[in-house]
């Protein structure tokens, strides 16, 4: 069994070392690592390069800006391996547990057990305060299960662990040619949402282990740490990507999954279009939102309260956008004065 590591790389020259030399420290698992370099204006192609000629595993991709989603279709595209794991640029792996995972994976590989999906977890490590925090939000009791990506989506949901950060996951390349899924380009943020979604919908068998797979690194200057519109019109992107796949689902259950997260969506991309102070682009989702209401979302079953939710907002889009606009300028008046 082969594990391709796929890396996109942007600008990173303080920690592209780092995050190849975990990789590098794997042992016992035959491996290729792809680094998808999508056009760095800094360091980090120079510093790759030495790797690339000391290493014949590691082979590196260079291709104009395009963003993340193009650069990890790039390495999908490129990669040989039976498995595929996602590692950003910035990031790196806790050797001794990644091979643990690994290695499980590839016993059940050995037994005609293919699975499409392993999950586990990771530690997030902030730049700001050095301090790490493992994500334990799955419950213990799931440990060594092995179910549907559908069932885990369900579960996941439910208990309130849901979670698109695409290295705590390893899938297997079938899973993803077979079904022509792949990142949605021409977004900058919040991608792996819908690619997540399709991943899941997909997996007929998926596991979950309780190991670390490694360190993800909070920093300023990332993509995720900027507040800025485009992820209100990223997120926007997604929702109408979403329904346009799944508006024709015929399984009641998988179909209320999804338009719930759709509807969790399209209030988490008003409220940043609120966050950014930009009436012109939250009374553009909110038309879309209320067409939506009207074909889908009116229709799809909640809980009492969520239904109750749904129609505030769309009755009171102006009153909406004009009370969270006030309670930013209450939060932001109180954080100068304390």
């Amino acid at each position: 069994m082969k594990l391709s590591i796929i890396i996109p790389m942007y600008n990173t020259e303080k920690y592209i070392s780092q995050c190849i030399e975990s990789v590098l420290a794997i042992k016992g698992i035959e491996n290729e690592v792809i680094v998808v370099n999508d056009g760095s204006t800094d360091r980090s192609l120079e510093i790759l390069k030495k790797y690339e000629e000391g290493y014949s595993h590691i082979k590196v991709i260079t291709q104009e800006n395009q963003g993340a989603s193009m650069a990890r279709n790039r390495g999908i595209q490129e990669c040989s391996g039976d498995y595929i794991y996602f590692l950003d640029s910035d990031d790196w792996i806790e050797t001794e547990s990644f091979e643990e995972i690994i290695k499980g994976l590839e016993e059940d590989y050995r037994n005609n057990q293919e699975l499409d999906i392993i999950v586990g977890k990771e530690k997030a490590y902030s730049d700001f305060t050095g301090y790490e925090v493992l994500d334990e939000r799955i419950p213990g009791e799931l440990t060594g299960k092995i179910m549907s990506g559908r069932e885990f989506m369900k579960k996941a949901l439910k208990n309130k662990f849901w979670n698109v950060r695409l290295p705590i996951y390893v899938y297997r390349r079938k899973l993803l040619t077979e079904n022509n899924i792949k990142f949605p380009v021409g977004r900058k943020s919040n991608e792996d949402e819908v690619f997540s979604i399709d991943v899941f919908y997909h997996a007929e068998k998926l596991k979950i282990t309780d190991r670390i797979f490694g360190y993800y690194r909070a920093r300023s200057g990332s993509i995720m740490s900027v507040l800025n519109i485009r992820h209100s019109e990223d997120i926007f992107e997604n929702v109408k990507e979403l329904i346009e796949k799944y508006k024709a689902e015929e399984n009641t259950e998988t179909r209320n999954m999804i338009f719930y997260m759709i509807k969790r969506y399209y209030k988490s991309s008003m409220k940043k279009a609120i966050q950014c102070d930009r009436k012109d682009v939250f009374d553009k989702i909110h038309r879309q939102f209320k067409a939506d209401c009207r074909k889908y979302l009116f229709r799809t079953e909640y809980r009492k309260f969520e239904n109750l939710e749904l129609y505030i907002i769309y009755f009171t889009g102006s009153l909406v956008f004009s009370s969270g606009k006030k309670i930013k300028e209450i939060m932001k008046r109180k954080k100068q004065e304390g």
